[in-house]
């Protein structure tokens, strides 16, 4: 079996990709009419999409705030605020 320890992110992806189509396309040849195989792709995609909310709520979950990056923020605005008063923009 090949190594995918060295492709790259869309390689990976088309590779999966390829895979689930091939076998898709193949149990879907069958007359039987399974709904589950008729309608993987749609499945599919919203586990992605579920996913993707998932990653996103934890992420935001799990955000690290930085009380030294905000004073530091601070600071530079202040010293904006001072160079643009000198300059007769506010």
């Amino acid at each position: 079996m090949m190594a995918l320890d060295g492709l790259l992110r869309y390689q990976l992806f088309s590779v999966y990709a390829c895979l689930f189509l091939g076998l898709w396309l193949a149990l879907r040849s069958k007359e039987d009419g399974n709904i589950v195989v008729n309608y993987a792709p749609l499945w599919l995609i919203s586990a992605i999409g579920v996913f993707a909310v998932f990653s996103i709520t934890r992420g935001v979950i799990n955000l690290a705030d930085c009380p030294e990056a905000a004073k530091e923020v601070n600071i530079n605005v202040k010293e904006a605020r001072v160079a643009m008063q000198k300059k007769g923009i506010i």
